[in-house]
């Protein structure tokens, strides 16, 4: 589903899922009602992994496995707790 991304030496592209993004947190609303908290915990996983794709230096915007293990160590690198990690990554599953 998804292919190896190529590297370019350009400037990272600018990442926007934003209306992905929306329709995602709209569908979790309706179909599984969750709170305006949980939406919001959300919105913030998924800028912050769409915004570290961004830096990445990726020629073509495709999501790799290798993509995530990367975000998920960088995750660790920051500190972030292991139910903060695994909240992130059940965002982008």
């Amino acid at each position: 589903m998804f292919s190896k991304p190529k590297r370019t030496g350009s400037p990272p592209k600018k990442v926007e899922f934003v209306g992905e993004i929306e329709t995602f947190l709209r569908m979790l609303r309706a179909e599984r009602g969750v709170s305006t908290n949980t939406l919001s915990a959300y919105r913030h996983d998924l800028d912050d992994f769409f915004s570290f794709i961004a830096k990445s230096r990726y020629g073509d915007v495709e999501i790799t496995s290798g993509q995530i293990r990367q975000y998920l160590s960088d995750l660790v690198e920051r500190g972030l707790s292991s139910s903060s990690r695994a909240r992130r990554l059940s965002a982008l599953k």
